[in-house]
């Protein structure tokens, strides 16, 4: 997707920008829904949060913890998606990303 994106941003910097507001978008809700997936499991040592990440435990502790302060703040309506099909959606986005139920 990066890469797209680069190639798109000199000629069509508005399709980058409205492509950036997606990713935000989705960024806000499912960074912080999938932290509450990862903390909520007490089988998930952050050792293996980390593994999968590809970052140091630091890293993925302070990840988790930016997308926990993210689920803290408020939002307006229309930005949060929710309901049982985001769930779902967000629970397959996070198989194919690499989390493996233990």
């Amino acid at each position: 997707m990066h890469e797209r994106l680069d190639e798109l941003v000199d000629d069509h910097p508005l399709t980058v920008l409205k492509a950036a507001g997606e990713l935000e978008t989705a960024v806000a809700f499912f960074g912080p829904l999938a932290t509450r997936i990862v903390t909520r499991s007490e089988q998930l040592p952050l050792a293996q949060v980390a593994e999968v990440l590809g970052m140091t435990e630091q890293a993925a502790g302070s990840r988790l913890r930016h997308y926990e302060y993210m689920d803290l703040r408020p939002r307006t309506l229309g930005h949060a998606p929710c309901g049982r099909e985001r769930l779902v959606f967000s629970v397959r986005q996070l198989l194919a990303y690499g989390y493996r139920v233990p």
